[in-house]
C-alpha cells in the first residue's frame, strides 16, 4: 500500500462524517456467517433509528480493527455473490484458497466510509462500507507484529480478542463430518451447540473438493504473559471445528479417500486423537505454544424480578447482562514453524493403513 495513507480506526469512523480519502484501516477477519432466512436482517440508521430494509446480502463477516480500543474493535461487512468479487479485491483465488481470506487473515482497507448504520440496533455492531477490495497482507513479508487484544467485561457489543501466547489442553475430541465444502469460512461455527451441523456454510465454492472429516475439539485455554507465566484470562471453548487447524497438525489433512466411517470401523480414530493430544502437549512444552483469535459477547438473561412483576399486572420483560462470557475461538496458530514439527505431524493415511490391515 502507498505510504501516503494514514491509519484510521472504527472509533474515528463512528465519530461522524470525516475525510477518509487518504485513510487506511487495518483489520483481522474473525469469522464469516450466512444470513438466517427467517428473522430480521434490518440495519438501523444511527441517527434516526429508522429501519433500512436491506435484503441484498446473504452473507456477513466480522472484522477486528487493529487500531481500535478494546470493547469497540469489531464491525460487520455485508456481501453477496455480486459484491464478493469486489470485496476480495479481484483476488478470487485468495477467496477460496486455504491461505486466503479465511478467519485470522490480516487485511488492509483503503478509504473506508464513515459508519452510518448498525447491525441489529444502535448498540449493535457497526456496518462498514468501502469501495474497492480488501488487500491481503502477508505477515511474514510485512514484518507486522500482532499484539494482545483484550476483551472487556460489562460491554454488550460483540468484541474480538487475540492472545499471542497460550497453552491448550484438550478436554475432549472427536472426528467429525463437516457440512462445509470450502476454505473461506474454515468450517468455523458450523457445529451448533445442540450437536447438529448447519446445512450450509458461507463459502462461495460450490463443488466439494476437500475432505469432510476434521477435529471437533473442546479446549481449555491458558493465557500466558510475556515470561510464560499463566494469567487469570483463561477460558474454555467448545465445539471448535476448523479445517485449517486440522491441516496444521496433520501431514495432509484428512483426505477425501479416507472418510469418518472407515476410520471408526478400524479404530484408527482413537489413535489419531491420541497423537493429536501428544502433539499439542509437545507444542505447549517446548515449541512456543499457540496463539488464539476469537470473539465474545455479553449475553443477556431475563430478569426474574421483572418476570415476577408480570403477576402484578406489569407486562414488561426486562433483561440484564449475564455475568458469564462464552469465548468463541475462530483461529488457532502454533508459534513455531511447521518444519519444526515435521517429524511429529499426524499421518492420517498411514495410521489408517496400519489399522485396516
Amino acid at each position: 500500500m502507498s505510504n501516503r495513507f494514514e491509519y484510521t480506526s472504527l472509533t474515528e469512523l463512528e465519530s461522524g462524517p470525516s475525510v477518509t480519502l487518504h485513510k487506511l484501516m487495518l483489520a483481522r477477519i474473525i469469522y464469516f456467517k450466512t444470513v438466517e432466512q427467517s428473522g430480521g436482517r434490518g440495519i438501523f440508521n444511527r441517527t434516526s433509528n429508522a429501519v433500512k430494509d436491506n435484503k441484498t446480502f446473504d452473507r456477513t463477516f466480522v472484522l477486528m480493527c487493529l487500531n481500535s480500543p478494546p470493547g469497540q474493535n469489531t464491525c460487520i461487512v455485508t456481501m453477496n455473490n455480486n459484491k464478493a468479487d469486489t470485496l476480495f479485491g479481484q483476488y478470487l483465488k485468495g477467496r477460496d484458497d486455504a491461505n486466503g481470506f479465511g478467519p485470522g487473515a490480516v487485511v488492509a482497507i483503503a478509504r473506508p466510509q464513515p459508519i452510518e448504520n448498525y447491525f441489529g440496533d444502535r448498540s449493535g455492531i457497526p456496518v462498514l462500507y468501502f469501495h474497492g477490495g480488501m488487500k491481503l497482507i502477508n505477515l511474514a513479508a510485512s514484518g507486522f507484529t500482532l499484539t494482545t487484544r483484550l476483551s472487556l467485561p460489562d460491554v454488550t457489543r460483540l468484541q474480538a480478542f487475540y492472545y499471542p501466547l497460550v497453552h491448550l489442553k484438550i478436554v475432549n475430541c472427536n472426528l467429525a463430518h463437516t457440512t462445509c465444502c470450502g476454505n473461506l469460512c474454515d468450517s468455523i461455527g458450523m457445529k451448533k451447540y445442540d450437536g447438529n451441523w448447519r446445512p450450509v456454510c458461507p463459502c462461495f465454492s460450490l463443488k466439494r473438493s476437500l475432505g469432510c472429516a476434521l477435529f471437533d475439539v473442546n479446549f481449555r485455554v491458558t493465557v500466558l504473559d510475556d515470561d510464560g507465566s499463566p494469567t487469570e484470562s483463561g477460558f474454555e471453548t467448545l465445539n471448535f471445528t476448523s479445517r485449517s487447524f486440522t491441516s496444521m497438525l496433520t501431514k495432509a489433512g484428512i483426505p477425501m479417500s479416507v472418510n469418518l466411517n472407515m476410520l471408526e470401523r478400524c479404530g484408527a480414530d482413537d489413535e489419531i486423537i491420541y497423537k493429536l493430544d501428544e502433539l499439542v502437549e509437545k507444542i505447549n512444552d517446548s515449541l512456543g505454544g499457540f496463539s488464539v483469535l476469537g470473539w465474545v459477547r455479553q449475553g443477556r438473561i431475563n430478569d426474574h424480578a421483572a418476570l415476577g412483576d408480570a403477576q402484578n399486572g406489569k407486562s414488561e420483560k426486562e433483561s440484564i447482562a449475564s455475568s458469564s462470557l462464552l469465548h468463541h475461538v475462530t483461529n488457532i496458530r502454533m508459534n513455531c514453524k511447521r518444519s519444526d514439527i515435521a517429524d511429529h505431524l499426524i499421518d492420517v493415511t498411514q495410521i489408517f493403513n496400519d489399522f485396516s490391515q
